[in-house]
């Protein structure tokens, strides 16, 4: 963590940022889920909150902190990053736990994340994607 403290004191540009998700299961379907999330961070600079985003503390307190809505808060946050500089996308790894793709399946459990977020770019409230998720995963 160090490393990354002396790299953000040289970089004031860089207002925040996230970690290399990686999940804790030894299997391939684990890393063709972490490689669906690099091409993510890579193509729409947009981590999710499960890599562990960091963010400079002046930079929180002027987008106002974490948003308080029912899910995408961490998207919401990272949005409002974007708007006062550039992210760093750290290449150490943030392991995540590997259980939710493996209780509902790691094909649904990605189908219901891309469709939770092409739904809402196409105007669905929050509130209906947290009920409509919440089916599918029950």
């Amino acid at each position: 963590m160090k490393e990354l403290y002396k790299f953000l004191k040289k970089k004031p540009e860089v207002v925040g940022g996230a970690f290399r998700f990686a999940l804790d299961a030894n299997h391939l379907k684990a890393r063709v889920v972490e490689f669906g999330v690099l091409l993510r961070e890579l193509i729409f600079q947009l981590p999710y909150g499960d890599q562990g985003i960091f963010v400079r503390r002046k930079t929180f307190r002027e987008v106002g902190g974490y948003p308080d809505v029912p899910l995408l808060e961490d998207v919401l946050l990272i949005q409002k990053m974007k708007e006062k500089g550039r992210l760093y996308l750290s290449p150490r790894k943030a392991v995540t736990s590997a259980r939710r793709w493996e209780k509902h399946g790691y094909l649904k459990t990605t189908f219901v994340n891309w469709a939770t977020m092409i739904l809402w770019r196409l105007g669905v409230s929050l509130n209906t994607l947290q009920n409509l998720r919440g089916r599918a995963f029950s």
